[in-house]
């Protein structure tokens, strides 16, 4: 099963920002990177509905928090959740301290296409991945 296939096995919502997010990988690490952590917000509010647990505060981190406390999240997804946040929140925060000086951090390939060169896309999208992948399972084995 494909990482898009299983996107949209939990959800329509999930479904969209996924494919959303893989459409931009090309046109805007920016967006990609903010709708991979969409999926991933997406994804505990999907694992607090499964699992019936409401949440007194709706930051990210606690969701997180709270689905380990409840013994949802394994220390490994937790982890994976925890550095997927980090890692999305430092590369939106170098697009915004770089965003006057585009010209400086943009590289050109053989062909003339432009690129990020300090972006952290392909570890993003392969911790995406494999959230998802650890979500389906969990949620399936508890079904």
């Amino acid at each position: 099963m494909y990482d898009i296939d299983i996107a949209k096995k939990f959800n329509k919502d999930i479904g969209e920002e996924y494919y959303t997010a893989i459409q931009f990988l090309e046109l805007s690490e920016e967006t990609a990177i903010l709708k991979f952590r969409q999926v991933a917000e997406l994804l505990t509010y999907h694992l607090s509905n499964h699992f019936k647990i409401e949440f007194s505060k709706e930051s990210f981190y606690t969701r997180i928090k709270v689905l380990t406390e409840k013994k949802i999240l394994n220390e490994e997804l937790k982890d994976s959740f925890h550095k997927l946040r980090i890692l999305c929140n430092n590369s939106i925060h170098k697009y915004d301290l770089n965003k006057d000086k585009k010209e400086e951090i943009l590289v050109s390939d053989e062909d003339g296409f432009q690129k990020k060169e300090y972006s952290d896309i392909k570890e993003i999208r392969e911790l995406v991945i494999n959230i998802l992948k650890k979500v389906y399972s969990l949620i399936n084995q508890c079904a």
